[in-house]
């Protein structure tokens, strides 16, 4: 059985076991070393060869799970959290992330495994993460990540998640105070990380660039609002609530994605025969003045990250 695991690194540079799985749909660990081939006037052909800027890039994709490496991936991409106790008595927690202000960052060491042998890649942190939900599909979560350069190890031992993934019954998306019916909506949160080297062309950090907050939603034309909101340049309140298995007594895991600016930035409607008149909107988030640009809140029975 292949797995994808991750592990918290207590520091930059110092490797870690995985401790949490993704059960993931698909995943790939990516070695990548930039060939310098060294040309002279004394010869037609490279006479030698050098690697630079050895990295790795790893890319994930996953049913949504409330309970194992979700936690991981949204701390790596927001790097800053709180935890709460809901209800000590059955070890229900509540998470919340927030963006990233400053101060140090939290790697991650990313091991996959490949059949009888496993690669492991530390220093890993996420550029992008999406989250898409449709009428077709089960609610999806996907990560693209940026680490060191990659190692050759034994496989970890792994059992998997038993717990069951967020269903398309579990979710419920509001526009500004108001449930509406999407076919579609996907969310990405992108970092926008450069890469830090130094002159030994070792990868000594990553800087987090621009925070782009941006989505698109796909919806039947029952009336003008989503086309007036474009028209107007009205701003709106975008909430995701996903409530699923029972963890205990009346608690279910629970996440929920939270932007409290949006604007939409392009419209498009579509009529075709006799077919349904749909239409597509493009959003982005702005930052408000005394709330966060994006906050997510996962509740499940972590105690600590």
């Amino acid at each position: 059985m292949n797995y994808i695991g991750l592990g918290k690194q207590p520091s930059f540079g110092t490797s870690v076991d995985p401790s949490k799985f993704i059960e993931a749909t698909s995943y790939s660990i990516t070695p990548i070393e930039e060939r310098e081939l060294v040309e002279t006037a004394t010869s037609r052909t490279p006479l030698e060869w050098y690697g630079v800027k050895p990295h790795s890039e790893i890319e994930v994709e996953a049913l949504i799970q409330p309970q194992g490496g979700l936690e991981y991936l949204l701390l790596s991409t927001f790097q800053r959290h709180s935890t709460t106790a809901v209800d000590l008595s059955l070890d229900v927690y509540r998470h919340e992330f927030t963006p990233w202000t400053g101060g140090n960052l939290t790697y991650f060491t990313v091991e996959g495994s490949y059949g009888g042998t496993a690669l492991r890649a530390r220093d890993c942190i996420v550029d992008s993460l999406s989250f898409s939900f449709s009428s077709e599909e089960l609610p999806r979560i996907s990560a693209a990540m940026i680490g060191n350069s990659a190692t050759i190890v034994s496989r970890a031992s792994h059992s998997p998640n038993l717990v069951k993934p967020f269903t398309n019954s579990d979710v419920k998306v509001e526009i500004e105070g108001a449930e509406v019916e999407l076919r579609e909506l996907s969310i990405e949160i992108n970092n926008n990380i450069e890469d830090i080297y130094d002159l030994s062309s070792s990868l000594v950090g990553v800087g987090l660039g621009l925070l782009e907050v941006s989505g698109e939603l796909n919806v039947r034309f029952l009336n003008q609002s989503h086309l007036e909101r474009f028209i107007t340049r009205d701003e709106a309140s975008l909430v995701v609530r996903l409530r699923g298995p029972p963890i205990g007594g009346d608690h279910r895991y629970e996440l929920q994605i939270s932007i409290p600016r949006v604007i939409y930035d392009a419209w498009e409607g579509e009529v075709s025969g006799a077919e349904l008149t749909t239409q597509s909107v493009r959003f982005k988030s702005v930052k408000p003045t005394n709330d966060e640009t994006i906050r997510v809140v996962l509740v499940n029975r972590t105690s600590t990250l």
